[in-house]
């Protein structure tokens, strides 16, 4: 299966950063085809074959994935992730990571 997470910055401080890369390389890890697609230079190192592909235009990804999973929310980066996915028919999960939280 073809899987990309997509996130702004994979920065070294960052849980959300973690959770990425630590998902994205046991994905791989299990045989998918995993990248992990952002739109400022990754930081945290990825495993098991994951990579990253960054881009700030998703009319820009060459590949298209079975599924789309979009890292948080509140930014217009993954609104525009959400709409790309909806006009691609590519099906996406979303994940706020607290971006709900009072």
């Amino acid at each position: 299966m073809k899987i990309f997470h997509i996130t702004r910055s994979t920065i070294l401080t960052s849980g959300v950063s973690a959770f990425v890369a630590e998902i994205a390389s046991a994905q791989a890890a299990m045989g998918h085809d995993v990248t992990v697609v952002c739109r400022w230079k990754p930081e945290y190192p990825l495993a098991n074959g994951a990579n990253y592909n960054v881009v700030r235009y998703f009319g820009r990804l060459k590949e298209r994935p079975d599924v789309v999973h979009i890292e948080a929310i509140l930014s217009w980066y993954m609104a525009r992730a959400m709409i790309w996915g909806l006009w691609k028919r590519i099906p996406y999960v979303v994940s706020p990571h607290g971006g709900l939280m009072p």
